[in-house]
């Protein structure tokens, strides 16, 4: 996997096959004791959000940065809108 950002030593980066997380996915962000996740990514109406609502499902406090995020079908204000409604937090909001 090919990343555009050099992770931290302590980022967690994981690679996923469809919309959201899967069960192992979520398994490793709980093993390594993680309690916010800043989600960041393409195609913010599908991807993006299907991601934000595994972590929320999990019970996993969830973040997106947006300026790291795009989407290709032309829908990222009307994602971002949903993710600030459904999962508003003072870092969600700018």
């Amino acid at each position: 996997m090919e990343l555009l950002l050099t992770p931290g030593k302590n980022d967690l980066v994981l690679s996923k096959p469809g919309y959201g997380l899967s069960l192992a996915a979520i398994r490793k962000i709980r093993a390594t004791g993680v309690k916010r996740v800043t989600v960041c990514g393409v195609d913010t109406d599908a991807c993006v959000l299907g991601v934000m609502f595994s972590l929320f499902d999990a019970g996993i406090e969830c973040q997106v940065k947006q300026g790291l995020c795009w989407s290709s079908s032309g829908l990222q204000r009307e994602a971002m809108a949903i993710i600030e409604e459904q999962f508003a937090t003072p870092k969600n909001r700018r």
